[in-house]
C-alpha cells in the first residue's frame, strides 16, 4: 500500500482510489448500484489536485469521505449530472474514457471535468474504482462561446430578407464552391442547401455579369466592399436583378467572399415606370396643338 500512497502523494493529476464499504453485487439494479456509489464509496486516497478541483487544500481534507459528500448536496438526486456520470460508469460495464461531467463543489462552483475510471470487479461484486479527471472548464467555457457566436451567425445568416453566400477562392484564385447560403437565396433560386453547395458564383449569375465578375473578384482588396448590380439565373432559368454587395476575407489562412444580394425587381420596374410615364408625357406636352407651360405660383416658368 505504501507505493499507492507514494503514487498519490507525488502524483500532479487529479487522480483518485475508491473504494466500496461493503462490494457491491454487479448484477443488482442499475439504479440501486448508482445510489451505493453515491454513498458508499469512500475516498481511500487522491492526490492534492484532485481534492483543489472540488475546492479543498489538501488530499486528507477528503479522504475518508463518500463520493456524494464532495459534490454539492443538490447532486443527491437521479436527475444530477454526477448521477449520469454514475450511471454512465455502471452502464459501460464499470469503465468510462474521456467522459464529459459537468459537476458542481460543495462552495456551488460549475466544473466540467474529463474523466476516466475503470472498476475493480471480483467474484461479481465492484470492490473499488481507480480514476483520473482532467479540469476542462475554461475550455468548455471557450466551446460554449465559440457555440453561441456561432448560433447568433446563423440566427442573423438565416433571417436576413436578402440573399446571402459565403465561398472560398479555390487555388487558381477562382471563386470555389459555396460554402453556406442562407435559405432565403435557396427558396427564391429554387435549389437545396446540398445542391447550393455543389454550385459555383459562376453557375448562378448571367454570363455577361460573370464576365465581369471574375476580374473584379481577383483584383479585390482584403475588406474593401464591392458594390454592383448583377443578375442572378434561378434553376428554372428566371432572372432576379439584384444590388450586390460583396466582401473579401481572409479566415484561417483561407479566403472567403461574404456576399449580400438585396432584390431589387420591384425598384427596376418602378423606375421604369416612371420613364415610360415620362416619355408619354413629353410626347403630349411636344405634340399638342395649343402652348403648355408648366409655371409656380410666383409666375416662374420652367
Amino acid at each position: 500500500m505504501e507505493q499507492y500512497r507514494t503514487f498519490f502523494i507525488e502524483n500532479v493529476s487529479p487522480v483518485f482510489w475508491l473504494e466500496l464499504e461493503e462490494p457491491l453485487l454487479v448484477n443488482s439494479p442499475v439504479e440501486t448500484q448508482v445510489e451505493t456509489i453515491y454513498n458508499q464509496a469512500i475516498y481511500k486516497d487522491l492526490s492534492d489536485t484532485m481534492a483543489q478541483t472540488y475546492g479543498f487544500a489538501r488530499r486528507e481534507d477528503v479522504m475518508g469521505k463518500p463520493t456524494g459528500s464532495v459534490w454539492h448536496p443538490d447532486s443527491n438526486n437521479p436527475q444530477s449530472a454526477e448521477y449520469q456520470t454514475l450511471r454512465a460508469f455502471v452502464e459501460n460495464g464499470y469503465e468510462v474514457h474521456q467522459y464529459e461531467s459537468k459537476e458542481r463543489t460543495p462552495a456551488g462552483e460549475t466544473k466540467w471535468l474529463l474523466v476516466n475510471a475503470r472498476g475493480i470487479v471480483e467474484n461479481g461484486r465492484l470492490l473499488r474504482i481507480w480514476g483520473s479527471q482532467t479540469d476542462i472548464t475554461e475550455r468548455k467555457k471557450t466551446e460554449l462561446a465559440l457555440q453561441e457566436s456561432k448560433d447568433r451567425y446563423r440566427t442573423l445568416f438565416e433571417l436576413a430578407n436578402d440573399f446571402v453566400f459565403l465561398h472560398k477562392f479555390d487555388s487558381e484564385k477562382s471563386p470555389g464552391n459555396f460554402v453556406e447560403v442562407n435559405q432565403l437565396a435557396c427558396e427564391r433560386l429554387g435549389y437545396t442547401q446540398e445542391e447550393m453547395r455543389r454550385l459555383r458564383p459562376r453557375d448562378i449569375f448571367e454570363a455577361a455579369d460573370w464576365v465581369e465578375m471574375l476580374p473584379e473578384a481577383n483584383a479585390f482588396l482584403p475588406n474593401n466592399d464591392l458594390k454592383s448590380v448583377k443578375n442572378l439565373i434561378t434553376k428554372t432559368g428566371s432572372t432576379i436583378p439584384i444590388e450586390l454587395h460583396a466582401r473579401l476575407f481572409d479566415y484561417r489562412g483561407e479566403t472567403y467572399f461574404i456576399s449580400i444580394g438585396r432584390d431589387i425587381s420591384v425598384r427596376l420596374q418602378a423606375e421604369q415606370a416612371l420613364l415610360q410615364s415620362e416619355a408619354r408625357f413629353r410626347l403630349i406636352f411636344d405634340n399638342a396643338p395649343i402652348g403648355i407651360a408648366v409655371g409656380q405660383s410666383n409666375g416662374q416658368i420652367y
